[in-house]
């Protein structure tokens, strides 16, 4: 599915790929970014169809597929509790 990252402040940072992981949360592999995201950064929001909920980057990967050359981050996105 594509899914969009958007700031605090409702600027766009990055939109790709994302799937969900076993453990229920989020892996995003990027198509377009604006600038690159942090572990640690949050919240932010994400967008998938008419699904929006605020996230926190845990943890940056580098590409999982050997063939690519070019260093590609996934982005491990954890959910975060809504009251």
């Amino acid at each position: 599915m594509l899914c969009r990252i958007y700031s605090a402040a409702g600027e766009l940072v990055t939109e790709g790929a994302c799937g969900l992981r076993r453990d229920g949360d989020l892996e995003l592999v990027p198509l377009r970014a604006r600038r690159p995201l942090r572990a640690g950064e949050g919240p932010l929001l994400v967008v998938e169809g008419p699904r929006r909920y605020p996230v926190r980057v845990s943890a940056v990967h580098g590409p999982r597929d050997a063939m690519r050359t070019a260093p590609t981050p996934t982005y491990h996105l954890t959910p975060l509790a809504t009251a």
